[in-house]
This record gives structure tokens, C-alpha cells and sequence, in this order.
């Protein structure tokens, strides 16, 4: 399953469309019969991009798709 997913999920190394995105987060979650599938980006307090610099208690996570419900 996990080798399913790198490969149905990843990004091609230096892809342009993944540069301005530093790190995100997929969740897949099982509710009465159904899988939901969020994608998530990782950004501090201001909505700009996350740095090693950045404290952790100021992260949020932000919402960029695709949703799906499987």
C-alpha cells in the first residue's frame, strides 16, 4: 500500500508546481462506510511559506486539495 501510494501521490523531483511548497500533509480518514482524502500545507501564523526558522506552536495547516471522498 505505501509503495501504491508514493507512486499515485508524488511529485516528480523538480517538478515546478512543487517548489513553492515546502511540506505538506495527506490525510485519509474512514467515516461510517467511507474514505476521505484530504492534502494539506504546512505555513506559519502570517499564511507564509514554512522555514526551519519558524516555531512550531505558530504552524497551522491549510487546506490546498485535492479532496476526494472514496
Amino acid at each position: 500500500m505505501k509503495e501504491m501510494f508514493i507512486h499515485v501521490f508524488n511529485t516528480p523531483k523538480n517538478h515546478p508546481k512543487s517548489k513553492p511548497f515546502i511540506d505538506h500533509v495527506i490525510s485519509f480518514n474512514y467515516l461510517n462506510g467511507s474514505i476521505y482524502f484530504r492534502c494539506y500545507q504546512i505555513v506559519n501564523q502570517e499564511e507564509t511559506l514554512f522555514t526551519e526558522k519558524d516555531d512550531i506552536e505558530k504552524l497551522v495547516l491549510i487546506e490546498i486539495g485535492p479532496r476526494m471522498t472514496l
